[in-house]
């Protein structure tokens, strides 16, 4: 039966008698059995869990306050007070996956999920996509809470199930960002970081091809990247003093000596092209003995005036080990000892 914003179920009106608010069909929608009849065919999906959306089309913003909230664009569930991840995930597992099959989540051919991983919500959310998605893990520093750590520990945990493509960020780089963007100007922190995922999001295909074919040489399915984004040769002395700064900037520590392949995203005055991708052959060569594959994708920046102007270099790497996320690993260890003591 249809429902007012207060609960009172009524018949097929506009206003609740009772109380005089108006009813709440969409609300009301959850109720029904028969979702998987509803096929929306959406082309693309970005949902933020736990992180303020950025202008993406198609997003859909998942949190946690108060008052539960549903809309179009956002889901708000209601605090559980006390509540750990394992809370939200049985409570709300039935109809958060509701809400997913009326949104036609899962019909969408690119899937793009920025997660905050201590939020509760990030493991239940991970569990109810499919395929066809790119996980984006903001993880914790190391001397977080443990609740924390674990709660992190999960999401990983649920991402890898999926064998889909994990590109970890450490939280400390995203609030250390700061990029120069040619139709924005200097950009910091979280809209800067945003701003980067762009280019993630125009080039989702060839991006999400990589990431599966190196998936298939039986690497593992994370994905860290290195960045540089505001760069000009009016700073750099030549090309190869660019290649070797971009390894500085990676989204997580790992051993260089386990990647195995790699994916570059250029973006620069046609002017740079050519020297571009002859360092980038030169860089691979020279730092990495066993590539099995690599690409690179180059993209114009139009926008640029002079040969000098801006460029933007985004690194990915497929990796056969890495033990950065063993902090994850020992405060789940930690945390269910102590579930265990006080059971």
């Amino acid at each position: 039966m249809p429902i007012c914003k207060n609960g009172h179920e009524m018949d097929l009106i506009e206003r609740c008698p009772i109380c005089g608010q108006p009813i709440d069909y969409y609300a009301s929608l959850f109720e029904l059995t028969e979702f998987p009849k509803l096929q929306y065919k959406l082309s693309d999906a970005i949902i933020f869990v736990g992180i303020q959306p950025y202008k993406f089309p198609n997003s859909l913003f998942i949190g946690i306050d108060e008052k539960e909230k549903i809309e179009k664009d956002k889901i708000i569930l209601e605090l559980i007070s006390g509540g750990t991840w394992h809370e939200y995930y049985d409570q709300y597992k039935e109809k958060l996956g509701k809400i997913f099959d009326l949104l036609g989540i899962n019909n969408a051919k690119r899937k793009i999920i920025i997660l905050d991983s201590i939020n509760p919500l990030s493991p239940l959310v991970i569990s109810l996509i499919n395929s066809n998605a790119i996980f984006i893990i903001i993880l914790p520093a190391e001397n977080e809470p443990l609740i924390y750590l674990d709660t992190a520990y999960a999401t990983v945990s649920e991402a890898m199930k999926k064998k889909e493509p994990i590109i970890p960020v450490m939280r400390t780089l995203i609030e250390k960002f700061r990029g120069f963007y040619h139709d924005f100007g200097i950009s910091y922190g979280i809209e800067g970081f945003m701003r980067m995922i762009t280019y993630f999001y125009e080039n989702y295909d060839r991006l999400y091809n990589f990431f599966k074919i190196s998936i298939k040489f039986n690497l593992k399915p994370i994905f860290p990247f290195s960045y540089i984004i505001g760069g000009t040769m009016l700073v750099f002395k030549d090309m190869e003093s660019v290649f070797d700064l971009i390894e500085v900037q990676k989204t997580i520590d790992f051993d260089i000596s386990n990647v195995s392949t790699l994916f570059l995203i250029c973006i620069s005055p046609k002017e740079l092209k050519e020297q571009i991708e002859k360092q980038y052959k030169l860089f691979v060569l020279k730092k990495f003995k066993n590539i099995i594959y690599n690409d690179m994708i180059y993209i114009e920046n139009k926008n640029a005036k002079v040969v000098n102007d801006i460029f933007n270099l985004i690194m990915f790497y497929g990796i056969s080990e890495i033990g950065t996320l063993d902090y994850l690993s020992k405060a789940h260890e930690l945390i269910t000892k102590k579930v265990v003591q006080n059971a």
